[in-house]
């Protein structure tokens, strides 16, 4: 990334930051437009297209993390060997990866 696109990038980051920063309520109007009190429960749930969505996105997230899975599992059989992907990269990789549980 050039340093243009960092800018942009850096701008747009801390505006959102600055935003939810001032106005911490917005964070739970936005989320109340996909919640139901009184069933206490997020009814786009159930609609079979959104949850395809949403477990085809964990999909994707467990690619990004499956060649890492893999440098660990080579690391541990030819321990002699250096890592085919920076450690740093594993260890992010797979610290920040989450199973998504029930909503």
């Amino acid at each position: 990334m050039n340093r243009k696109g960092l800018l942009i990038a850096l701008a747009l980051f801390g505006g959102i930051g600055l935003l939810f920063g001032l106005f911490p309520q917005l964070d739970l109007w936005l989320a109340g437009l996909f919640y139901d009190a009184a069933t206490k429960t997020f009814p786009m749930r159930s609609m079979a297209d959104l949850e395809f969505a949403r477990d085809l996105a964990m999909w994707i997230a467990w690619a990004f993390a499956g060649p890492s899975i893999l440098a660990l599992v080579y690391k541990a059989i030819w321990p002699d060997r250096p890592l085919v992907i920076p450690g740093r990269t594993v260890a992010f990789l797979l610290i920040s990866i989450r199973r998504a549980g029930p909503i």
